[in-house]
């Protein structure tokens, strides 16, 4: 095999990997939840409360108690617990065997230890085995002090003979700004908080009453959109994503599609296929074009606004890389006359137009605007044979639908203009 083959061989493996990976997965999932977030109910920020650190530690006191009404016993306790000590195996196993439905949760547990004291958000004890989870809620404050080295000393005098676990929770997952506490105090994050109430609701649909429900579902809403925002989520994992794969997404940004220049020449073959349309003046994203019967006007030539053609007006796609709309462009001339009765023979017609009334004191601008060609999905499908074939069909449904009417205005106009005859007046 020779080395570019080798080389091949590993590209194609890499990009197969990466296609099925389940982070990849994953970024789709997240992607589609930011996008239809934002139409979703948020009752704490309806009451103006979703700030609130207290609101925070409240409700997740109550879903971590076992014995609270939620009806899912210790499934939140245990999964919360297991997702934050995944770093400690042997912690792990000695949370997962351990039984959590005798579990105590306290909110605000008074800490006093030399004489001084703190109150520390959310305690959990378990009686048998000894194991406790201590938890410091951060939602839009700082970490004040060395809090976090109080509550773990208090802790060491009050549970000596117990299991410790240390929980720093904040939306990021920060760490403790002082580095001796941070071999203690494991960071955790909202976006796991939210994973979990949502796989709650999952696995435990037969369980949870509808009230519940529906609280829980508000939440990770409020989570979603509010503390963990799912646009910051997406973009923390595709940063991940990106450095964990950047040759083979380097590769692949080197051979996307260019959807600006390939769909300008797709539409720059659909001009040519109506016969009857000349292409004129285009640059890279603007493809403009004229009927052949415009030109045998004089007043059409009178435009000034490009060096290359004296076009008054001229059809244009506007082309970007997800879209292209196509538009009836008054341009700037040296006649100010038949450009103010072009306007006027517009505004005669707004069933042939679309767009509102047009004034003529603008200089330049668009008669006809016509709406997007394109959608997510003909890009996501861009080298099926399909979606070039809409794009061309939409082009000659336009030539033998919409334009002859539109084409009849402005001939009309133009011929008389020319033969000096009675017009629409100037608006």
């Amino acid at each position: 095999m020779q080395p570019d083959d080798i080389e091949t061989t590993g590209q194609i493996d890499a990009l197969q990997a990466f296609a099925s990976s389940a982070e990849l997965a994953r970024l789709r999932e997240q992607a589609a939840a930011a996008k239809s977030a934002p139409d979703e109910l948020d009752f704490l920020d309806v009451l103006g409360v979703f700030w609130q650190e207290n609101v925070h530690s409240n409700f997740l006191g109550w879903l971590l108690n076992p014995a609270a009404s939620h009806g899912v016993g210790d499934y939140f306790l245990k999964k919360f617990l297991l997702a934050t000590a995944a770093q400690s195996s042997n912690l792990w196993n000695k949370i997962e065997k351990a039984n959590w439905s005798g579990a105590a949760v306290q909110l605000e547990w008074h800490a006093i230890v030399n004489g001084g004291y703190g109150y520390l958000d959310i305690l959990i004890v378990n009686p048998e085995p000894p194991i406790l989870c201590a938890i410091e809620n951060k939602v839009f404050s700082p970490e004040g002090g060395h809090q976090l080295t109080h509550y773990r000393k208090a802790l060491e005098n009050n549970y000596p003979n117990f299991t410790r676990h240390y929980v720093f929770l904040s939306p990021s997952g920060m760490s403790s700004q002082w580095e001796d506490e941070r071999k203690y105090w494991t960071p955790a994050n909202y976006t796991t908080v939210r994973q979990l109430v949502e796989q709650t609701l999952d696995d435990n649909a037969d369980s949870i009453s509808e009230d519940v429900r529906v609280f829980l579902r508000q939440y990770a809403t409020t989570l979603r959109r509010k503390i963990v925002p799912a646009s910051n989520e997406v973009q923390q994992l595709a940063r991940k994503i990106y450095l964990g794969n950047r040759a083979v997404l380097d590769f692949l940004y080197d051979n996307k599609p260019n959807y600006v220049a390939e769909t300008q020449q797709i539409l720059r073959e659909a001009i040519v296929q109506q016969g009857n349309w000349e292409i004129d003046q285009s640059t890279t994203g603007y493809l403009r074009f004229r009927p052949s019967a415009w030109t045998q006007f004089e007043a059409f030539e009178t435009g000034t606004a490009f060096a290359y053609t004296k076009a008054l007006l001229l059809f244009e796609f506007y082309i970007a890389a997800s879209s292209a709309n196509l538009r009836l462009t008054l341009l700037q001339g040296d006649d100010e006359l038949i450009r103010e009765r072009l306007i006027a023979s517009v505004n005669q017609n707004p069933g042939v137009f679309n767009r509102s009334p047009i004034s003529h004191q603008e200089a330049s601008g668009p008669l006809d605007i016509r709406e997007n060609i394109l959608n997510d999905a003909d890009l996501d499908n861009w080298d099926d044979p399909s979606t070039r074939a809409k794009i061309i069909a939409w082009v000659a449904d336009f030539a033998q639908n919409q334009f002859p009417q539109m084409n009849e205005v402005i001939i009309n106009c133009l011929r008389k203009y020319e033969a000096g005859q009675s017009l629409p007046p100037a608006q």
